[in-house]
């Protein structure tokens, strides 16, 4: 156990630490030193604290909505003066990746979706699977059958029930065709079952606040990476209301809008200034009837990569 932790715990059971200490080796400025000399001279109790758990953490929780409110104040204020950046960087979770199997007589030759890391599918306005090409044109899922050649012809065309979607890229998973893209300032995904392809119906549609950075596919497992910037002008208002504060999505599943996450489940990266949100979604494309996973992170990404085991997810630093 370290020697200074007893000395923190106090300050802790005093609610005597300002949320701007964000980490145990955090060079405590001149205000911090006065605000918690200030809170312990008198008793002041209020406030959003610190806790030892959430400083030795390397991917601390946020604790209350009011820490949450308070920190995007900080970020908001640092990110105006040109102190901004970090690197954010997170696996999200193990990902097991099922048996491959095969399906209908399909062409011996044809090609795939160049990928980083195989096993690990990446979306594409263009997908193939040796009989059949799906292909995003002009805000329509078109679905052609392509093999054998002399037979060519479309056989389907899929048209959303939002008429404001607008379609970007396309997953096929065995007889599931996924189709990412946005609806007003949502990020969103359909999911149909082709088990009869003259027929292809919707199972599942799932929108969360924010835009996608990017997505992968691992076996049967959708994960989608989306960036969310929330209300500065709600944020900076006195009272605290979870519900403007934190990102929304819906899932056709539950049918209702929801907040991703609450307050205390949200983490943030120590040293990391960035008044956004960060989520990861995990769909389970085979189980329509799966919740979907969640994961948010105070902060943004721009860049993603995915092993079978491991998702990653970094932002650039920007120094001033």
């Amino acid at each position: 156990e370290p020697w200074y932790k007893p000395a923190i715990k106090k300050l802790e059971a005093k609610k005597a630490i300002p949320v701007s200490i964000d980490y145990l080796d955090k060079k405590i400025s001149r205000a911090e030193t006065g605000e918690i000399i200030l809170r312990l001279k008198d008793k002041i109790e209020t406030k959003p604290t610190k806790s030892f758990a959430a400083l030795a953490s390397d991917v601390p929780m946020i604790e209350s909505c009011a820490e949450l409110k308070e920190k995007f104040n900080i970020s908001y204020y640092k990110q105006s003066f040109g102190r901004g950046g970090g690197v954010e960087k997170m696996m999200l979770m193990e990902m097991a990746v099922p048996t491959a199997t095969t399906g209908a007589e399909s062409s011996p030759d044809y090609s795939s979706t160049n990928v980083q890391v195989e096993g690990v599918d990446e979306a594409d306005v263009i997908k193939n699977d040796g009989e059949f090409i799906y292909m995003v044109n002009a805000n329509i899922v078109r679905v052609i059958k392509a093999f054998p050649p002399e037979g060519m012809s479309e056989i389907a065309k899929i048209e959303m029930s939002d008429k404001n979607f607008q379609p970007s890229e396309i997953y096929v998973s065995g007889n599931k065709l996924v189709i990412l893209g946005s609806t007003y300032l949502r990020a969103k995904v359909y999911i149909f079952d082709m088990s009869d392809k003259t027929a292809i119906k919707e199972i599942r549609n799932i929108e969360l606040d924010g835009w996608t950075v990017s997505s992968r596919k691992i076996g049967s497992r959708l994960y989608l990476v989306v960036n969310k910037t929330p209300d500065f002008y709600t944020i900076m208002k006195d009272e605290v209301d979870a519900q403007k504060i934190l990102p929304t999505f819906r899932d056709s599943l539950v049918g209702k809008n929801q907040p991703v996450s609450s307050c205390g489940d949200i983490r943030f990266i120590p040293q990391y200034e960035n008044p956004n949100f960060l989520i990861v979604a995990g769909i389970n494309i085979d189980d329509e009837n799966e919740p979907m996973k969640k994961e948010v992170i105070m902060g943004a990404g721009d860049t993603v990569y995915a092993s079978q085991s491991g998702l990653y997810v970094a932002s650039q630093r920007y120094e001033y």
